[in-house]
């Protein structure tokens, strides 16, 4: 068995939070190419809610889109969060565009619980 240092171990182990899809603590693009079927799923929902291909839509149904799934749907922050990490996806990668994706598409804060509930 090989022993390894500590230090070492810890360093591999640990999140690469410089990358640069990295976006104040919620998760960009990078982690949903692990997950073409969630991305696809995502997309297609929001093309869907439209009837329109994402292509044609922009940034104030994207808003739009938000606030249904907020409102109407009453999802919950993480579900939020993984539409909007979709969508970021679609736009920044696929599409390509040149958006501020913060201002565009900006992802919900998760509720903090108190400490005695």
């Amino acid at each position: 068995m090989v022993s390894q240092d500590p230090t070492e171990r810890e360093n591999r182990n640990r999140l690469n939070f410089s990358s640069p899809t990295h976006d104040r603590g919620h998760a960009g693009p990078e982690p949903l190419r692990a997950h073409p079927k969630l991305l696809h799923q995502q997309v297609s929902l929001f093309a869907r809610h439209f009837n329109k291909s994402p292509e044609l839509l922009g940034p104030e149904q994207i808003r739009a889109y938000q606030v249904y799934l907020t409102n109407e749907r009453k999802l919950a922050t993480g579900s939020i969060l993984i539409a909007i990490a979709a969508l970021r996806f679609l736009y920044k990668i696929t599409l390509k565009r040149n958006w501020s994706l913060e201002e565009v598409i900006p992802a919900p804060k998760k509720p903090q619980k108190l400490p005695w509930s």
